[in-house]
């Protein structure tokens, strides 16, 4: 039995929107920035936008009958923030770290369930050297889940 990745991935965009939280505002960015996510406008003259993009990478080679009751299969992302400030950066990284811990518990549409939620790489704060700069975030997170 093979497992179809995309329904935890879709959980996991779901749970990054800012939705219910007051003066947050981003876009999230399923392996690519979001087109509402950074200048709304000319570059450097226009309002800005900070963003959030999820990438999948490389995970748990499964053994054995995936399909198996307590089967356990970990899944591997990358989550970048992109903000104007260092900051804002930090700040948006930090709260999209908790936002992922929420989901623990919780099923997805094939059955899995997140069993833990953890960051195992915290991301330096990158500075592009653009003008303005622009900041960049890059946690390693893993989604352990079991069926």
């Amino acid at each position: 039995m093979a497992i179809d990745r995309s329904y935890l991935t879709d959980l996991l965009l779901g749970a990054l929107e800012p939705e219910g939280f007051e003066n947050e505002q981003w876009f999230v960015g399923d392996h690519e920035k979001p087109p509402e996510g950074g200048w709304q406008g000319q570059e450097g003259q226009s309002d800005w936008v900070s963003y959030i993009v999820l990438t999948s990478t490389p995970s748990q080679q499964p053994t054995g009958d995936i399909g198996t009751t307590g089967s356990d299969v970990w899944f591997g992302y990358a989550l970048t923030t992109v903000s104007l400030s260092r900051r804002a950066a930090e700040k948006n990284a930090a709260f999209a770290r908790e936002r992922l811990e929420e989901i623990q518990r919780q099923k997805t549409d094939d059955g899995r369930t997140i069993s833990k939620v953890q960051v195992v790489r915290y991301g330096g704060c990158e500075r592009l050297t653009l003008e303005p700069p622009l900041y960049l975030i890059t946690d390693q997170v893993t989604i352990y889940t079991t069926r």
